[in-house]
C-alpha cells in the first residue's frame, strides 16, 4: 500500500519502460478489507517501509475514533 505519490514513484522504477504500473486510489477501510488476514506493508519501496500485521489492523478498526470516522461496517 502506498501512502503518497512520492512512494509510488519508487515502485514505478521497477517496471519496464513503456509499461507503467496501474494504481487505484482507495479509502483506508477498503484497503483494510482487502488486506484482512494478511496484514499490509506501507510504502514497501521506502523511504521507510512499515509492516502492519493483521492483529494490529483489527485493533485499529476497533478503536472508537476509527469507528466514528469510518463507521462500524467491515
Amino acid at each position: 500500500v502506498f501512502t503518497d505519490w512520492i512512494a509510488l514513484v519508487g515502485w514505478q522504477d521497477l517496471f519496464e519502460e513503456g509499461k507503467p504500473p496501474k494504481a487505484v486510489i482507495l479509502r483506508f477501510p477498503d484497503v483494510v478489507n482487502i488486506c484482512r488476514g494478511n496484514g499490509m506493508i506501507l510504502n514497501p519501496f521506502g523511504p521507510t517501509a512499515v509492516m502492519i500485521p493483521d492483529q494490529l489492523l483489527e485493533q485499529i478498526v476497533n478503536v472508537e475514533g476509527y469507528k466514528q470516522e469510518f463507521g462500524t461496517e467491515q
